[in-house]
């Protein structure tokens, strides 16, 4: 089921006593509610003069946890970004710094970040304030009602910039591997649970430990540094050979190809669920 807002049509009070005193022959509830469904929202019955926004008080939590994670990924494609991790793809109309035209600053994820934190601050007042009118509520509720289209414009146009960005850049691989290369003893890890798991004699951590200086000398030096070590705790060849293999990055990955690919298309099956029951099959935001 899509999530539907709520709203009611129960006159100045909350119990159409108005309307009955006028036209006590018309269905008011039921013809009132049709008018509120007619706009796609959920008819609430009991209130007071005015909907309690329960619901939309809920969607801007759902709202608050989707982009509180996009946030944190925008700020971390900063990051990587500067470190080089991606590139941007060349392209005459990329701007980068204002005055440093070398620079390929990620300019729309910084903007689209600060205006979708700022949205999401905008819609949590105006939701707080909606819900906590006092008696039948004040002018204030309803001048927050017709504003609160800057809110949500706020946090589609942040979410839209930080698309938009991201699909101008690419892995750079080189950099990836350099980065890999200077740090080989990320292998400790798998090392240690393998060793473990072969109950060696001996203060494994400790040894990896000073293993670490070996590592940053280079690949040559780190796998005789650990090939030492298996010969010491007396290893069979082929768990040696198991030792040294895991030195490689692309033989200490686990299970992160299968659980990356089950992710995504867990996400794009998601999306196209989403797409099917609000009927946005040519939204681009939600474009896969």
């Amino acid at each position: 089921m899509p999530f539907r807002f709520t709203a009611s049509m129960r006159g100045a009070v909350g119990n159409l006593n108005d309307h009955y005193a006028a036209y006590s022959e018309i269905n008011w509830r039921g013809m009132l509610d049709g008018v509120v469904a007619s706009f796609g929202l959920d008819p609430v019955d009991m209130s007071d003069q005015c909907e309690p926004f329960s619901r939309y008080h809920a969607f801007a939590n759902i709202l608050d946890e989707i982009g509180s994670a996009i946030i944190k990924c925008a700020e971390d494609f900063w990051l990587h970004v500067h470190d080089q991790v991606y590139d941007k793809k060349t392209k005459g109309s990329h701007k980068g710094s204002s005055v440093m035209a070398q620079k390929k600053n990620p300019w729309l994820v910084e903007g689209g970040a600060a205006i979708l934190e700022k949205g999401l601050e905008q819609l949590h007042f105006t939701i707080k304030r909606m819900r906590g009118y006092h008696n039948q509520g004040d002018m204030s509720r309803s001048i927050l009602s017709r504003d609160i289209g800057d809110d949500y414009g706020k946090i589609v146009l942040g979410i839209r910039r930080i698309i938009q960005e991201m699909r101008n850049y690419v892995p750079n691989e080189r950099r990836i591997q350099e980065h890999l290369q200077a740090n080989l003893d990320i292998a400790s890890g798998a090392l240690l649970a393998l060793f473990g798991s072969l109950r060696v004699q001996g203060e494994a951590y400790r040894d990896l430990q000073t293993g670490s200086a070996e590592a940053r000398k280079g690949f040559a030096e780190y796998r005789a540094a650990v090939a030492a070590l298996c010969d010491n705790y007396n290893l069979p060849e082929d768990q040696k050979a198991r030792a040294l293999e895991l030195l490689k990055p692309e033989s200490n990955l686990g299970a992160a190809v299968q659980m990356g690919n089950k992710c995504i298309k867990r996400c794009r099956g998601t999306i196209a669920g989403l797409k099917e029951l609000y009927h946005l099959e040519n939204e681009p935001l939600l474009r896969t």
